[in-house]
């Protein structure tokens, strides 16, 4: 593919990066702000090459998929095995990544279940625990093979939230042994940059935080199904064990 250029990045990314790099500054308590410059700010988060040109995680971040080409395909099932309602995502990875959150939150039903506190105060458990859905989401779209035209699929149901991510598990990683391994991202620029946004968590995998949500609101742990060609991740509502 040809070289892109600065006029090639969607403004609207751009900005979006600015803000979310502005409240993880602040967030970590520091007073910097980001630079003003678009290439300032992409400087700040190391996606230029020593030359000053562009990286491919600024494309992904910063560009449009060409035409026809999906990034992500929600599917939303209001019972399962029914007619899904389709919407496909193929803005720039800043963009997309809050707006399949959005599509994601607004579907997910926000009461399976109640628990009683000390003092008769009650809360609701909802379908999902937000940490494992944005630890899912996230996950796919940071450690996906972007060499592999097909889009991230995100199957949503009332009680079900299937994640399938095109490309194999992280260099390095077993399916047997997720929780243990250090994984190596296959575009180190792109997670490092992503982390400054915060838009993906400072530490290694995130199975290991899906599988801690899931169990603190006393679900069944996900499911992880690993090919060479795909990987899928299932969380799904169960009933949730409120006496845990």
């Amino acid at each position: 593919a040809a070289p892109i250029s600065f006029d090639d990045l969607d403004q609207m990314a751009v900005a979006e990066a600015r803000r979310l790099f502005a409240s993880k500054l602040k967030a970590m308590g520091s007073t910097e702000v980001p630079d003003s410059t678009t290439s300032g700010l992409l400087g700040e988060l190391g996606l230029l090459t020593p030359r000053g040109e562009l990286t491919t995680a600024a494309q992904i971040l910063f560009t449009h998929l060409p035409p026809g080409q999906v990034g992500i395909r929600h599917l939303l099932r209001n019972v399962p095995g029914g007619e899904p309602k389709v919407a496909e995502i193929s803005t720039p990875l800043v963009l997309a990544f809050g707006e399949i959150q959005h599509r994601i939150a607004a579907a997910v039903q926000q009461e399976v279940a109640r628990v009683a506190l000390n003092g008769g105060q009650e809360v609701a458990v909802p379908a999902f625990p937000q940490s494992a859905v944005d630890e899912v989401v996230s996950n796919a779209l940071v450690h996906r093979d972007w060499n592999m035209v097909a889009p991230i699929v995100i199957e949503q149901s009332p009680r079900i939230l299937t994640v399938r991510s095109p490309g194999p598990l992280p260099f390095g990683v077993s399916g047997d042994r997720l929780l243990t391994t250090q994984s190596v991202p296959r575009n180190p620029r792109l997670m490092a940059a992503m982390r400054m946004m915060g838009l993906a968590e400072e530490s290694s995998r995130g199975f290991d935080r899906m599988w801690v949500s899931m169990l603190q609101t006393g679900r069944d742990v996900p499911e992880v199904d690993a090919s060479s060609i795909a990987v899928e991740v299932t969380i799904s509502a169960g009933v949730p064990d409120t006496q845990f």
